[in-house]
């Protein structure tokens, strides 16, 4: 089973059960992730951390390349989505456009987050790291707009 970007509510409740409560970034709080919906109930984000809920690795949610929370490394992200969208201090930001085609074309740097003239088209996933085990603890996928915040 996936998670993806506009996943339907209805959907995700029937997969996991219903959430109707919400954390502070008003996203929907499941048992191992949290989910926001755009104002047609659509999924435009998504997250999991080490911290709350999950306090293992769970290898039944696991990214498109491979990534496990709690269990990859930061080494296991760069040799997956490359080094492009390495910050340092623990965190990696990697940007996808969806083409005319429907497929999503390679990471473009960060440097331009801001500057992205067809932003509903881009979607972020990122990762932070254990500083000390470089292990994943957090992983977010969202469209653009979420993650600069022009959406509520």
């Amino acid at each position: 089973m996936a998670l993806k970007l506009g996943d339907s509510k209805e959907s995700i409740d029937g997969l996991f059960g219903v959430s109707d409560n919400t954390d502070v970034f008003n996203m929907n709080m499941y048992p191992l992730f949290s989910v926001h919906y755009n104002e047609k109930g659509l999924l435009d984000a998504w997250k999991m951390d080490i911290d709350s809920n999950t306090a293992e690795a769970n290898p039944l949610f696991i990214t498109n390349k491979g990534i496990v929370l709690g269990k990859s490394t930061l080494f296991d992200v760069l040799q997956q989505y490359g080094t492009v969208g390495y910050e340092g201090d623990g965190m990696a930001n990697y940007l996808y456009e969806k083409t005319t085609y429907g497929s999503f074309r390679s990471p473009t740097s960060m440097s331009s987050y801001f500057q992205i003239k067809a932003p509903e088209k881009v979607f972020v996933i990122s990762f932070l790291f254990d500083k000390t085990t470089l292990k994943v603890t957090y992983i977010n996928v969202s469209w653009l707009p979420y993650a600069r915040g022009d959406v509520d």
